[in-house]
């Protein structure tokens, strides 16, 4: 505190005498820039990840419509994961010999006849139907908690 009444008379004796000492305190005014506000930025929506689209096997074509691929029967208890012109895939919480079981019987049920024997190699099966014009094939694939199967029309 000592040096706060030092240091003002020093300021004072420097004004002079018969000097206002609002002059001599006098400062510019401060001149604030106006600030524009920012509008707020709302980021734009992303869009959700898609699924892997479902691949054709090789040397099939999706020549008829998809009619025929939405009578094709799915297991009681399946997921279906993905659907596209041609081809639709599928998770079921099912043993491989069990879903062969049951595609085999529902699709001659449904009107279909076997186009080829099924093959079966280790945890993959695959089953060929056919049905007029129309042909239809199952793929299954043993997974982490279950199947997963494709089902195409060609």
């Amino acid at each position: 505190m000592r040096r706060a009444p030092l240091t003002m008379s020093l300021f004072l004796l420097a004004c002079g005498p018969g000097n206002c000492i609002g002059n001599c305190l006098a400062v510019d005014p401060v001149v604030v820039p106006e600030v524009t506000p920012v509008p707020e930025v709302t980021p734009e929506p992303q869009p959700e990840p898609q699924p892997e689209p479902v691949r054709q096997p090789t040397g099939t074509t999706s020549a008829l419509p998809t009619t025929t691929l939405a009578s094709l029967p799915l297991m009681p208890g399946t997921e279906e994961l993905t659907a596209r012109e041609g081809g639709r895939s599928f998770r079921v919480e099912a043993e491989l010999n069990d879903a062969m079981h049951f595609y085999e019987r529902q699709m001659r049920e449904d009107g279909w006849t076997p186009a080829s024997p099924p093959v079966r190699t280790g945890e993959h099966a695959l089953l060929r139907y056919a049905r007029g014009d129309e042909q239809a094939t199952v793929t299954l694939t043993e997974s982490e908690g279950g199947l997963v199967g494709q089902l195409w029309d060609h």
